[in-house]
C-alpha cells in the first residue's frame, strides 16, 4: 500500500466518525427537543399566544369601541393554538439542527439530564410561563424606557427627524 493510499483511508476514516459524531449530536438534539417541547408544554404555550392575540385584538377593537363577541375569541383562541402546534411540530427538525450546530456535545448531555431529571424537567416547563408572564412588564417598561430616552435625546438636539 502507497503512501497516498494510506492517507486517502485516514482521511476516509476521519470524514466517517466525523459523519457519525454529527449524526450522535443531532440525534441528542432531537431527543431534548422532544422533551423539550411535550404535549402539556406545547397545549399551554399554543393556548397563551391564542390569548395574547386575542387580547391584542379586543383592545385594538376597543379603541374604535367594539368588542369581540365571546364565541368569536374562543374560536380565534382554539383555531391559533392549533395552527401554532401544527407549525411547532412543522419546526422540530430546523429546531434540532439548531440546537445541533449551537450546542456543544457536553452542553447537549447537560440538557438531556436535566430532562431525564423529573424535578429538573418540571422547572424548565415553567420557565415559559414565568417568561410568559414576564413579558408585558418588560414591554410596558421597555417602551416607557424608550420614550424617555427619545425625550432626552430631543432635549439635546438629537433625532429632529422624528
Amino acid at each position: 500500500m502507497n503512501r497516498s493510499t494510506l492517507i486517502a483511508i485516514c482521511f476516509a476514516v476521519s470524514f466517517v466518525g466525523h459523519l457519525a459524531h454529527a449524526q450522535t449530536k443531532l440525534e441528542k438534539a432531537e431527543r431534548i427537543s422532544r422533551l423539550a417541547i411535550t404535549e402539556a408544554t406545547l397545549g399551554d404555550m399554543a393556548a397563551r399566544a391564542g390569548q395574547s392575540l386575542a387580547s391584542q385584538i379586543e383592545q385594538g377593537l376597543q379603541a374604535k369601541g367594539k368588542t369581540l363577541p365571546a364565541n368569536e375569541k374562543t374560536m380565534l383562541i382554539r383555531r391559533f393554538s392549533s395552527a401554532m402546534i401544527g407549525l411547532m411540530r412543522l419546526m422540530e427538525p430546523e429546531t434540532a439542527r439548531i440546537y445541533a450546530e449551537e450546542f456543544t456535545e457536553r452542553e447537549l448531555d447537560l440538557l438531556l439530564r436535566i430532562y431525564d431529571d423529573p424535578e429538573m424537567a418540571n422547572l424548565m416547563a415553567k420557565l415559559p410561563v414565568v417568561m410568559d408572564r414576564l413579558t408585558p412588564f418588560i414591554q410596558r417598561e421597555s417602551i416607557s424606557m424608550a420614550t424617555q430616552v427619545i425625550a432626552d435625546m430631543k432635549a439635546e438636539g438629537f433625532l429632529s427627524d422624528l
